[in-house]
């Protein structure tokens, strides 16, 4: 056994066990590169999409709580955070769902490379 992930084949039930354990933890690893070639794939293509990424929410507080949910996720690629922008009413007015949800049937109509999301809770 020359590494921590090796198994002593020789304990116990393992010479029944070990083949189908070191089948599973080779399908896990060959998932986790597929899944990581396809996280690339995906932020490359939104790279590409996209000039800005713009959130905008009903209520003055609940960007706040985004704003604040982003500041406390790790590893996040700092390309796509700088195309983030917040609508942020600065304590003078809300958006209710009657006034943004006309806002956003506008918005889609319009041909642009931008995405936009929209909290409506």
């Amino acid at each position: 056994m020359n590494e921590v992930d090796d198994i002593d084949e020789e304990m116990g039930l393992m010479p029944l066990v070990a083949p189908y354990v070191e089948k599973k933890k080779e399908e896990l690893q060959n998932n986790s590169k597929k899944i990581l070639e396809e996280n690339e794939k995906l932020k490359n293509k939104l790279a590409n999409l996209t000039d800005k990424i713009l959130l905008i929410t009903e209520g003055k507080t609940d960007i706040k709580h985004i704003k604040t949910a982003f500041g406390c996720l790790e590893n996040l690629d700092e390309e796509l955070l700088n195309k983030i922008e917040f609508y942020d009413f600065n304590e003078t007015k809300t958006l209710g769902y009657t006034e943004l949800q006309p806002m956003l049937n506008y918005l889609s109509k319009l041909n642009n490379n931008n995405i936009i999301y929209c909290w409506l809770i």
